[in-house]
């Protein structure tokens, strides 16, 4: 989404779908993805019960939104954010709460003025703003996809890809 934004450079603003809650699972908290994989590994060599099973699979994906883990999804409404595409809070609010509600009035209301403003992607998205976005996915311990996605935004936004502290 964000690479087509760019490319019209129309005024745009990006609203994360939001992570989805976190279960637990015989007395353990889960995680998609690796719990996933670990949990089914376990299942084909016996030792977790059907009825086991159920309850982690209930666990894993126990409502709407993206994986609740730093994988990519939110690694890259992270990233979003930090690159001011995104308004500040909108990539960490889950998308089953209310505050998502409220978060989308706010981006409509913002959308409008930065219409009304004439404010485009290629006036966000400036060497500063990348720089920032990768500090904030490093501090992160993001997703090992980060890179390629950041280095391909640039390029859509016409940044150079070799980046430096230097602002020249």
């Amino acid at each position: 989404m964000l690479l087509g934004a760019t490319s019209a450079d129309l005024p745009a603003i990006f609203l994360p779908a939001g992570p989805m809650l976190r279960g637990m699972s015989r007395g353990q908290t889960l995680g998609s993805g690796s719990d996933a994989f670990k949990n089914w590994d376990e299942r084909r060599a016996g030792a977790i019960t059907e009825p086991q099973w159920m309850s982690i699979i209930g666990g894993i994906a126990r409502s709407s939104g993206t994986c609740m883990t730093m994988g990519t999804a939110s690694t890259m409404t992270s990233i979003a954010e930090a690159l001011g595409m995104s308004l500040p809070g909108a990539s960490s609010i889950p998308a089953v709460d209310a505050s998502h509600q409220r978060m989308a009035a706010a981006v409509g209301r913002r959308i409008v003025e930065m219409v009304n403003e004439d404010v485009r992607p290629s006036a966000i998205q400036t060497h500063d703003a990348f720089l920032n976005a990768i500090t904030v996915a490093m501090a992160l311990g993001c997703s090992t996809n980060a890179i390629i996605h950041v280095i391909a935004q640039a390029r859509r936004a016409g940044r150079p890809s070799g980046w430096t502290t230097s602002t020249a």
